[in-house]
């Protein structure tokens, strides 16, 4: 069977799928139902129900391609957060301004040239396994973190700080990202907020959280962040928690994670873990 004979498909309308209110055929003022009638109707034209029943393979992937565009542009203007935030960019960028001039988001925003330079971003702090490629402008600080319950942070606070006061002091833009700007760079962003503002792990991170509320920190970089707290956000000192971190947590003068989160969690709920 020929699908064009019993589906009317406009391909054209991928070639507007940057503007997701053309994509949908929806106004920009459209309400919530008139958005999900609206992708109710275009889901008739490419519904994955109705892929197998394709024996040209072009055309099956451009229809593929046509659903999971209009896939995207549903779930980002049926969420109210979402379709705000295309609404300042015009497209789809997963990043959040924390405080003024403090960016928390994912890598997409990171190599998204043109959101940089249209926001003033000048210092971009990079905490996950992989460094993006930034323009040659952007004063760029990577840092090698895995996200994993092991994962080492403590170490790495200071410097990172650091380069968050500095581009803030330049009166630019900073933007702090991992993977998907939900647990690492969270994470540093609200050991950064607690130092600064002088506020707890609670009152930051539930801030923070009403700013971008995808945030889940992990818990060993929460942990790592609370002790930092306890050391007064200094590797040196004469603190019992500084004594504690050089005499049971580092080996040869390096911060192991794992010795750290098995003392911290041996004996809690957290133990299944280990």
């Amino acid at each position: 069977m020929n699908y064009h004979n019993w589906v009317d498909i406009d391909f054209h309308d991928i070639e507007d799928n940057n503007n997701y209110y053309a994509l949908l055929g929806v106004k920009e003022t459209a309400t919530e139902d008139e958005i999900k009638t609206a992708w109710i109707k275009k889901l008739r034209t490419c519904s994955p129900n109705m892929w197998n029943t394709i024996a040209n393979k072009e055309e099956k992937n451009r229809i593929m391609d046509l659903y999971f565009s209009y896939k995207d542009a549903y779930e980002t203007l049926i969420n109210d957060k979402k379709r705000a935030n295309f609404n300042r960019f015009g497209r789809v960028i997963d990043v959040s301004e924390i405080i003024p001039g403090l960016w928390l988001g994912a890598f997409t925003a990171a190599v998204d040239h043109e959101f940089l330079k249209q926001h003033k971003i000048s210092h971009v702090l990079s905490v996950l396994e992989t460094p993006p490629t930034v323009p040659d402008n952007i004063t760029h600080r990577y840092m090698y973190i895995v996200d994993a319950l092991h994962g080492s942070l403590l170490p790495l606070l200071p410097e990172a700080f650091e380069f968050i006061e500095t581009g803030l002091k330049n009166g630019t833009g900073v933007l702090v990202h991992c993977m998907a700007g939900v647990s690492r760079s969270a994470s540093v962003v609200i050991g950064y907020l607690m130092k600064s503002e002088k506020k707890s792990w609670i009152e930051v991170s539930q801030f923070v959280r009403t700013r971008r509320d995808v945030i889940s920190p992990g818990m060993g970089f929460e942990l790592q962040i609370k002790h930092f707290e306890k050391m007064n956000y200094q590797i040196t000192g004469q603190t019992p928690e500084h004594q504690e971190y050089h005499e049971k947590y580092t080996i040869s003068g390096k911060f192991d994670p794992v010795l750290f989160w098995k003392e911290k969690y041996a004996s809690s709920q957290y133990k299944e873990y280990i």
